[in-house]
């Protein structure tokens, strides 16, 4: 007696008939695992507040103080940490960056219409600065010809003006000096405040 359930297969299991292709035979019934909204459990569950995985520091606390320090002034972080073996060879590149920032800047000057004391200042606060303040190795502090340039056209317009002031006459070298200086002063801040603002 033939049995017609023989070849039935039951449910949840795939048929090992030959005359239905593999392809065609329903998947295996599988529940999805739930999932919360948003992909990703949260760490932190509702009613807690200030707890994270990394901790939040209190502005009361010194740590807190350290952290904005070693930020917004990087010398803080590395300078503690500065091996003295190295001193050396930061004298030696030191030196070597010296004898070409010196004369550059000496040059630089004469291009602004300023005295070349300027330009030494020029190339002496900005790497003083940037060492305190900078987070880049690599980066050069100091004059630039191009700024150079545009800064003593600027000068030399505005003293067109005094020298109109003082004609016939001609003005002293103090008060060009001084007033060579206001006017390469005044373009410097505004060029950074436009530029801090950017």
């Amino acid at each position: 007696m033939h049995n017609s359930s023989e070849g039935t297969p039951l449910l949840g299991e795939r048929s090992s008939s030959p005359s239905t292709p593999e392809h065609l035979l329903p998947a295996p019934s599988q529940t999805p695992t739930p999932r919360r909204r948003g992909g990703y459990q949260s760490g932190r569950r509702r009613g807690q507040r200030g707890s994270t995985a990394l901790g939040r520091v209190s502005s009361f606390d010194p740590k807190w103080w350290v952290q904005r320090a070693r930020y917004y002034v990087p010398i803080t972080g590395w300078l503690p940490n500065y091996q003295a073996s190295n001193l050396v060879v930061d004298v030696k590149a030191g030196f070597m960056v010296a004898c070409l920032l010196i004369p550059q800047a000496l040059s630089y000057s004469s291009l602004t219409h300023l005295p070349p004391a300027y330009g030494l200042y020029t190339a002496l606060v900005p790497a003083l600065v940037y060492g305190m303040l900078g987070t880049s190795r690599h980066l050069s502090m100091g004059p630039e010809a191009l700024i150079s340039v545009l800064t003593g056209t600027l000068v030399k317009g505005q003293l067109k003006h005094l020298y109109g002031a003082y004609s016939p006459g001609m003005p002293p070298a103090d008060t060009v000096e001084h007033f060579s200086t206001a006017v390469a002063s005044a373009v410097a801040l505004l060029s950074g405040l436009f530029t801090f603002a950017l």
